[in-house]
């Protein structure tokens, strides 16, 4: 089943089973760190020396160890940066198909045709002729105005 095409259970149990996932990688993660610093510990302690010989290695096997500690960090890093990279893709993808359910919803919540016995026709109401009587220069000029009716009855639609 293709992530396009499923459902939100499907989805819910990619999610437990994803977070499963990246719970184990995680521990798996710390113990490869601790065992790389481990062994960049006892390298640099076989660099430095003890006072006896015989403790100390090699400079060809002491550099060679360097190299591959070195590489094996490298990779290390790398697998991570890959891992976190398909995690916040994994994030993006869920959250992408989140909004286009919710754009979809909302798209056919606007769709639905409203129930006709909830609309509630109301005809225009009719000017009424009043006399402004706060300044002189009025007095006697009619304006309109509409009359106090509750708000419901000037409303098209009730909800």
């Amino acid at each position: 089943l293709a992530w396009r095409d499923s459902t939100e259970k499907d989805e819910a149990a990619l999610e437990a089973k994803v977070a499963t996932l990246v719970e184990q990688t995680n521990k798996r993660a710390t113990r490869t760190k601790s065992s790389l610093s481990r062994l960049k510990e006892r390298t640099a302690e076989l660099e430095e020396g003890d006072d006896d010989e015989e403790a100390r290695l090699p400079d060809s096997d002491l550099r060679t160890r360097k190299n591959v500690l070195n590489l094996q960090s490298r990779k290390f890093i790398s697998a991570m940066h890959l891992n976190q990279d398909a995690q916040r893709e994994f994030k993006a993808s869920v959250e992408e198909k989140r909004m286009a359910r919710a754009k979809e919803a909302e798209k056919e919540e606007e769709e639905k045709p409203t129930n006709s016995a909830n609309r509630v026709e109301v005809e225009p109401l009719p000017l009424a002729p009043t006399a402004d009587l706060t300044s002189e220069s009025s007095v006697g000029e009619e304006e309109f105005v509409y009359p106090r009716v509750p708000i419901a009855r000037r409303t098209r639609e009730i909800f």
